[in-house]
């Protein structure tokens, strides 16, 4: 009978050997979006478009098949079916005192989108509203990579 150590450091040999010959399909090779040089932390902000309802859900103990999930709509515009925001909320400097010293480098807007029916040239577009403003600005990005037109 093997000991249950030995045992253990052939499952883990065994996981690690597999882990390392494990091979991955990139439809797209990634390309450096920004490349810039600074001192100190990378923040990163994100919201979801899907959801119970419009409030916030915290329920820990029911995970989203649980739910029947629906489109956020925050804004109440006749014009968006879908729409979320986020907040950055920049942590207190070492001191606790404010946070004068923070700058961005760079902003970026990230979304994915699955077309289901309708005009596959509105596939890329949103749109964008600063905190404040009460009107949109239409943003058109960079398609990545469409399964419709360029299947697996």
């Amino acid at each position: 009978m093997i000991k249950p150590t030995l045992f253990n450091l052939l499952i883990a040999f065994l996981f690690l050997t597999l882990c390392n010959t494990a091979i991955s399909q990139t439809y797209k090779p990634f390309s450096v979006r920004k490349n810039i040089e600074v001192r100190g932390n990378m923040l990163v902000i994100g919201n979801s478009i899907l959801g119970k309802d419009n409030q916030p859900f915290h329920l820990i103990t029911k995970d989203n098949q649980d739910i029947s999930m629906q489109y956020i709509d925050i804004d109440s515009d006749g014009s968006t079916f879908s729409s979320s925001s986020a907040d950055v909320q920049v942590p207190p400097y070492k001191n606790g005192s404010a946070t004068t010293c923070y700058r961005v480098a760079y902003a970026g807007l990230y979304w994915g989108a699955t077309l289901q029916s309708g005009s596959r040239s509105a596939i890329n577009k949103v749109k964008f509203k600063v905190p404040g403003s009460s009107t949109y600005t239409d943003i058109q990005g960079e398609l990545v990579y469409d399964a419709i037109v360029n299947p697996i």
